[in-house]
């Protein structure tokens, strides 16, 4: 008898606190384990690893293996097709594939030698030891790269004043290392990880403390915002309303922080005709020469975004030719990369989501073939730090309305640092609270029909973004 097996398994998970419950997280893959998911569903599964009777399993969610798994091209085709070797075979005629074994691009394991989970210091910086081990049958001259994050954000980004010594050199199966970190003021929570170009490891974490001068530092950190708003294209046809009144908005309810909650509050303001891809480039270097470790850095994109037909993601600048993207778009590979260097605290937000036809009086942004999550999970997955704030989620649309005069995401944006966010009332509008008030109201602004999404580094504590 032949066995019959799903050519595509679709997991879908719920959020228990709407009525009725709604779709929060997606993941559908084939039974090798290439998947497509929704910006965390690939959290949902993952691969469970047997090592003998003696020892506990090891457990990798999918997620650990974007570099290779991640393929929506795959899953697509094995749906259409019917069969997962037809699907790559497929594929395999616009981007070399290989039928992946899992076994054999398992992660390194890291473990954390020194100092021990829960130690406490007096000094600013302290010493990690650490080793990572390759799997067994990887080659011993496997290259690996190390991450190691304080409270949610890799402390490599600018590669400012970080110390960097290792004890062996690369290659062995067992591998040591050590490297001389800073830590902030108080508990922080130090995540160890090792990549190689296949997958990631499991982060070997701890808590360390560091001990509070009886004198707090009188600085305060400045705030960088790059704010980035196109409504009006030199393509009549792309015209929005409100994008630049988007980011105009942000750019100035952050700018009554100054002297506030933050020391300096620096902004440059891209809208129309200044937008252009040049002018936008720009922007990303002013970034790279003004952040530093201590200071948070915002950066908010509203307009079009379309992928080619690779999938690459370009958002849309003033001066974009929608058939010439190379040329005149922005790449998101290069928010990517300003994002993943910035040292200070780093939060994204974005705007740029498919939209369908115009209805009524609401205007949607985006054009045909428009998908935000893959570029979104590039960054995510690169284990970056970055916090990212989406005005929805996959394809659905992003809407703009002349009642507020400004996006759905904007307008709740808005409205929760204005006040509104501010859930207990103590004065401070933290991170979590603005997430919590945009996912409520986005929803509520557009009857359901947009869902934003934020993604909030492992281990990040919730900070301050706004002093009323």
């Amino acid at each position: 008898k032949k066995t019959l097996e799903p050519s595509v398994s679709l997991f879908v998970s719920f959020d228990k606190g709407s009525n009725p419950p709604e779709p929060s997280e997606w993941v559908a893959w084939t039974k090798s384990g290439y998947y497509t998911s929704s910006l965390n569903g690939d959290r949902l599964i993952g691969f469970h690893v047997n090592r003998g009777a003696e020892k506990a399993a090891d457990f990798y969610d999918s997620s650990r293996f974007y570099e290779k798994l991640y393929r929506p091209d795959i899953v697509r085709l094995a749906y259409q097709l019917g069969d997962e070797e037809a699907a790559i075979a497929e594929a395999s005629k616009k981007r070399r594939t290989e039928k992946i074994e899992v076994a054999a691009i398992l992660p390194p394991k890291v473990r954390i030698v020194s100092p021990a989970d829960g130690s406490s210091i007096s000094g600013s910086e302290v010493a990690v030891r650490f080793t990572v081990e390759l799997p067994q049958g990887a080659p011993a001259d496997t290259p690996v790269k190390t991450i190691i994050k304080i409270n949610g954000r890799n402390i490599d980004a600018g590669q400012r004043g970080i110390k960097r010594v290792e004890d062996t050199p690369d290659s062995g199966r067992i591998r040591h290392f050590t490297r001389s970190i800073s830590l902030e003021p108080g508990e922080n929570v130090l995540e160890v990880l090792a990549k190689t170009s296949a997958s990631t490891s499991n982060p070997a974490t701890l808590r360390i403390t560091r001990k509070v001068p009886e004198k707090a530092d009188p600085f305060r950190p400045n705030l960088y915002v790059l704010a980035i708003g196109v409504s009006d294209y030199e393509r009549d046809e792309l015209d929005l309303r409100f994008a630049h009144a988007d980011a105009q908005g942000i750019a100035a309810v952050f700018k009554k922080q100054q002297g506030r909650l933050f020391g300096e509050v620096k902004t440059k303001v891209l809208t129309n005709a200044e937008a252009t891809r040049g002018e936008i480039l720009d922007g990303f270097d002013w970034l790279e020469s003004e952040v530093t470790q201590r200071d948070v850095a915002v950066v908010f994109v509203a307009g079009h975004g379309v992928n080619d037909k690779r999938d690459n993601y370009y958002f849309l600048p003033h001066d974009a030719n929608p058939k010439k993207l190379r040329r005149s778009g922005v790449q998101w590979n290069d928010f990517n990369s300003i994002l993943q260097e910035l040292p200070g605290k780093t939060l994204l937000l974005v705007d740029t989501c498919k939209s369908g036809n115009v209805t009524g009086s609401l205007k949607t942004r985006g054009i045909s073939s428009s998908d935000a999550t893959s570029a979104l999970m590039e960054l995510i997955r690169a284990e970056s730090g970055v916090v990212v704030m989406s005005a929805s989620t996959g394809s659905e649309v992003s809407i703009e309305d002349p009642a507020w005069g400004h996006g759905a995401f904007t307008k709740a944006l808005l409205d929760g640092l204005d006040g509104l966010a501010d859930y207990d009332r103590d004065g401070v509008i933290t991170l979590k609270e603005l997430d919590l008030h945009v996912t409520r109201n986005v929803k509520k602004l557009t009857n359901g029909s947009q869902r934003p999404t934020t993604q909030i580094p492992a281990n990040m504590p919730d900070f301050p973004l706004f002093l009323r």
